[in-house]
């Protein structure tokens, strides 16, 4: 019987990538996109688990990309940027009359305190964000520590996630997930599963 479910933030409940991030630093420094994804990138596993400072990560990206740091508008982009997935944002807050359904996402701090100016994160009953938690998706620890802290076991969870490593380990350890792809093909198969939406 499931009892959780658990969301993913970027590129599912928000409409935001940080590849169109890539891309607009690229187009405008004229700098190859995979230049512009590897530097920024070897640098996010390190932000995304609270050990790099966030002025530490800009100082670092501007030297290596040759772009003053003041310029490379990291946060500002995403806020005017991201929109919200109304669809199934409104989907999943109806959820909560009957399962506890909670967020788990690869966000740093500077990015994490940002957040609200585009999304309310308090609508949910609880946001696991990888800073603070130290460890970062697809670590499969970090689904450990999500189904304790909820107090559910794997198979009274399902796990929703744009990107297929994360989709990977969240079922390494038994949870039940989906690889968002759209809104449509994502509520088809939570149908499938007997979850839908909950008036």
């Amino acid at each position: 019987m499931i009892k959780l479910v658990i969301f993913d933030l970027g590129n599912v409940l928000l409409k935001y990538d940080d590849s169109e991030y890539y891309e607009y630093l690229s187009k405008k420094y004229g700098i190859p996109y995979e230049k512009v994804a590897s530097i920024i990138e070897r640098y996010n596993t390190k932000m995304y688990t609270g050990k790099m400072k966030n002025s530490e990560f800009l100082r670092s990206v501007s030297k290596s990309l040759n772009i003053p740091a003041d310029k490379l508008e990291f946060d500002e982009y995403f806020i005017r940027k991201a929109r919200i997935n109304r669809k199934l944002l409104n989907f999943a807050l109806s959820l909560k009359r009957k399962y506890k359904v909670v967020i788990l996402t690869n966000v740093y701090v500077k990015r994490y305190s940002s957040t609200p100016r585009v999304f309310d994160k308090s609508q949910f009953d609880r946001v696991f964000a990888s800073c603070f938690i130290k460890m970062r998706k697809p670590n499969k620890n970090i689904y450990m520590y999500v189904l304790k802290k909820c107090r559910a076991k794997p198979d009274e969870a399902i796990f929703i996630d744009d990107r297929k490593e994360n989709v990977e380990g969240a079922e390494s350890v038994g949870i039940k997930s989906i690889q968002f792809k759209d809104n449509g093909s994502l509520l088809k198969k939570l149908s499938e599963l007997g979850i839908s939406s909950v008036k």
